[in-house]
């Protein structure tokens, strides 16, 4: 049965708490709801990628209460935001309505009723993949390279220059800002690799052939997580952590082979969000979160029985 309740109304108030605090006790063996926390959750909501339905959500962790963002604004299928360091602004990717069917990157300060600007408009490529820098500049992929910009749209830097010969995509600066690491390839041939700034010194991080490495997030100067198939034969993704000095990547407890663990973002200093297909969920990709040293895994349902639907719920970012 793939109906889906299309009743998409939520809670309008854009006011934000910008209390970014948190307490990291946020999962339990009881499954009971987690403990309130302050900051903000955003994901993408939709009933597939190939839709062009996708929406862009806010969780306020002061009360629980769900707005949808992107609903008013003159953009099509919103997806995978980054928050700025400090908290203050959202860059995403999407394509601007009535035009090609195309990506561009997108900046929008929270809470205002203003609507995004678009960095990357009339460039004519494809720009997606969106993730700031800790001193607040945007790495994204464009036109199957990746490049940094500025708040403005103007490139600074080219870190990778080789085209569609081979893709590079999903950018993130680590925490000391002088490499960005990056999937390359697709399927079964994508690895993780990492670039200095200046685009010098390429070098594979997780490049298991036989399997599909991709999604890397930084969690802190030791660790990153990304997402991986549980095996050549069982293509299930899976969450892992990995790590900067070259020990052998973890996969978290929280990993379940049956079903597809992915989108990971830390939350706090010992739990992450996810979305899984897991059994027990409202229904394809729900969010959870998840204590990284055990396998309690709480759905965000249990905080506001709205955020986790039919539809996919995917692309967490929090801060």
């Amino acid at each position: 049965d793939t109906s889906v309740d299309t009743d998409t109304s939520v809670d309008t108030d854009t006011s934000v708490d910008t209390d970014t605090s948190v307490d990291t006790n946020t999962a339990d063996d009881t499954g009971q709801k987690p403990t309130k926390t302050g900051g903000l959750v955003v994901f993408h909501r939709y009933s597939s990628y190939d839709a062009w339905d996708s929406r862009l959500f806010m969780v306020d962790l002061a009360d629980y209460s769900l707005t949808a963002l992107s609903t008013d604004w003159d953009i099509d299928h919103a997806m995978n935001a980054h928050f700025s360091p400090d908290g203050s602004q959202l860059v995403f990717m999407g394509d601007q309505s009535g035009g090609e069917r195309d990506w561009d990157v997108f900046l929008w300060t929270v809470g205002s009723s203003d609507p995004p600007d678009n960095l990357t408009e009339g460039w004519g490529t494809r720009d997606e993949d969106p993730k700031f820098s800790p001193e607040g500049t945007i790495v994204c992929k464009s036109n199957y390279d990746l490049i940094e910009m500025d708040t403005t749209g103007s490139v600074i830097a080219e870190l990778t220059t080789d085209g569609a010969s081979t893709e590079q995509s999903m950018p993130f600066v680590t925490v000391d800002g002088s490499q960005v690491i990056y999937a390359e390839g697709a399927g079964q041939t994508s690895d993780l690799y990492v670039v200095g700034r200046d685009g010098s010194d390429d070098t594979v991080v997780q490049g298991d052939e036989d399997l599909q490495e991709y999604y890397p997030i930084v969690r802190d100067a030791e660790t990153y997580l990304f997402t991986r198939w549980v095996s050549a034969t069982n293509v299930h993704d899976q969450v892992y952590l990995g790590h900067w000095d070259g020990s052998p990547a973890q996969g978290l407890p929280l990993n379940d082979e049956a079903s597809n663990e992915s989108d990971a973002f830390p939350y706090g200093d010992d739990a992450v969000f996810v979305s899984s297909t897991r059994k027990g969920g409202a229904g394809g990709y729900d969010l959870y979160v998840a204590d990284i040293e055990s396998d309690t895994v709480v759905s965000l349902n249990e905080w506001n029985p709205d955020i986790n639907t039919a539809l996919d719920e995917l692309g967490v970012t929090f801060h």
